[in-house]
């Protein structure tokens, strides 16, 4: 990764990172965030909306890599809190906004609840419901989340930004 000068040419008032950053390897996220300040104008703010460590997203994708994927080479998510370590550890002044929410998904669903699963544990083959409850720590999550509106996975998600300066 190329870190870009101070005098780069182009510069930005917003830029906008939603969920976007989960799979960026921890020995780059200085040097991305980094880049990010180095391309906001003098009054421009970077906004980075991503999960924290207790959200449903990342428990789910810490369950399918402990029991399902065992594979060495992947790594968990990037949280909203090693995000905000690391804009602490170059110097830059981040403001945090924490957006709590339930995603509900209907029981007569399955084929979004399907999508739900296969898309948060980036899998190259896609599991049908009853595929994903052939493991039992899948199924015992799954069964945690289902509540009487449906399968409920509670996020709290933080809205983080920063500028330049």
């Amino acid at each position: 990764m190329v870190l870009l000068s101070e005098k780069s040419f182009f510069r930005y008032d917003i830029i906008w990172c939603i969920h976007s950053l989960y799979t960026i390897p921890r020995s780059k996220v200085k040097a991305t965030l980094t880049n990010l300040r180095n391309l906001l104008s003098s009054n421009g703010q970077c906004f980075i909306y991503l999960p924290c460590k207790a959200s449903a997203y990342m428990q789910f994708y810490d369950l399918y890599l402990s029991e399902i994927a065992k594979d060495d080479s992947l790594d968990s998510y990037l949280t909203a809190e090693e995000i905000v370590a690391a804009l602490d550890s170059i110097g830059a002044t981040s403001q945090v906004t924490s957006c709590k929410f339930d995603h509900v998904i209907g029981y007569d669903d399955v084929k979004t609840m399907e999508t739900y699963l296969n898309q948060n544990s980036l899998r190259p083959d896609p599991q049908l419901l009853p595929q994903w409850k052939e493991n039992s720590a899948m199924k015992n999550f799954i069964e945690e989340c289902s509540l009487e509106a449906g399968w409920t996975f509670r996020q709290d998600v933080w809205l983080i930004s920063f500028g330049r300066n």
